[in-house]
């Protein structure tokens, strides 16, 4: 019988300077069924995404320091970080600040205060819709691929053809059907 191993539940990065919030967010998410690390400012958020590669990462907007628009644009330069869901939460509700948010490369945003049941199927359909966008970009891939592997051999099945077109025909034994095959003797001349 084969052994599968299971799938590690998804790892959400929280990021914020309010550990309450932290708390709370770390403890919703948790009982969501998601692996949780934390992150109290922008800097230590950056170093965290390296190491442990989230799946999704919850970005508090104002943190002293570096705020949450200029972590999430960080974020989004560092390997494995242009694919990687933020979601921005913020007390700001105004459309500057929601523009901003995308501007940064903010997947989705929620508004402060949030309630636990709206952040956890928020949180599960980001997740959802990246691993769906993470499945269709593999199928684009081996759809690339497979389509130069189908150029490539019909290249040579091409210059196959046209070589073939070229070469005499020869019959099972080695000779071209239609030409004189045997060397003439010369004729004799008559006694």
């Amino acid at each position: 019988m084969t052994q599968t191993t299971p799938t590690p539940a998804p790892l959400a990065l929280v990021v914020d300077d309010d550990e309450s919030s932290r708390f709370l967010a770390h403890e919703v998410l948790e009982r969501a069924g998601l692996r949780v690390e934390e992150a109290s400012n922008g800097l230590q958020a950056l170093e965290l995404f390296q190491q442990c590669q989230p799946d999704i990462v919850l970005l508090d907007v104002l943190m002293p320091g570096q705020n949450g628009f200029d972590t999430c644009a960080a974020i989004r330069k560092l390997p494995k970080g242009a694919h990687t869901p933020i979601l921005l939460m913020t007390g700001l509700d105004d459309t500057q600040s929601i523009s901003r948010a995308f501007e940064a490369g903010a997947t989705d945003f929620i508004t402060k205060p949030w309630q636990g049941l709206i952040l956890t199927q928020r949180v599960r359909y980001i997740l959802r819709s990246s691993q769906f966008l993470h499945a269709l970009q593999l199928s684009e891939s081996h759809l690339a691929q497979t389509a130069q592997e189908l150029k490539t051999s019909n290249q040579e099945l091409t210059e196959a053809d046209a070589a073939a077109r070229h070469a005499p025909l020869r019959d099972a034994t080695g000779l071209c059907p239609g030409h004189s095959n045997v060397r003439r003797r010369p004729a004799r001349p008559p006694p």
